[in-house]
């Protein structure tokens, strides 16, 4: 679990962008969930999920384009509200229970 968490810190380093205190609970907690599921592997799906993390920041930042300047902090950083469902997240990443 926590090498899962590490790679995906390093994915989304890599792109500039980091988990707020907020996520990171949920984001481990759905990593757990996926670990159980028979489709799970390792760093590809570590990386498809942080794909997902990053469209869902992606969206939200349109959504409040009005609000953010380009030094925002908060367009660089998962949101709690960035974290879809367990079930939408298993859905886009084609994996099943």
């Amino acid at each position: 679990m926590e090498q899962s968490m590490e790679v995906l810190k390093v994915i989304l380093r890599s792109e500039d962008i980091s988990l707020s205190e907020e996520a990171e609970p949920l984001c481990i907690s759905q990593i757990e969930q996926l670990q159980g599921c028979e489709e799970y592997a390792n760093g590809r799906t570590i990386r498809r999920y942080s794909d997902l993390l990053c469209q869902m920041l992606e969206q939200r930042c349109i959504r409040n384009a009005a609000q953010y300047t380009a030094d925002d902090p908060r367009a660089y950083e998962i949101q709690a509200e960035d974290v879809p469902e367990i079930s939408v997240v298993m859905e886009k990443l084609n994996i099943s229970l």
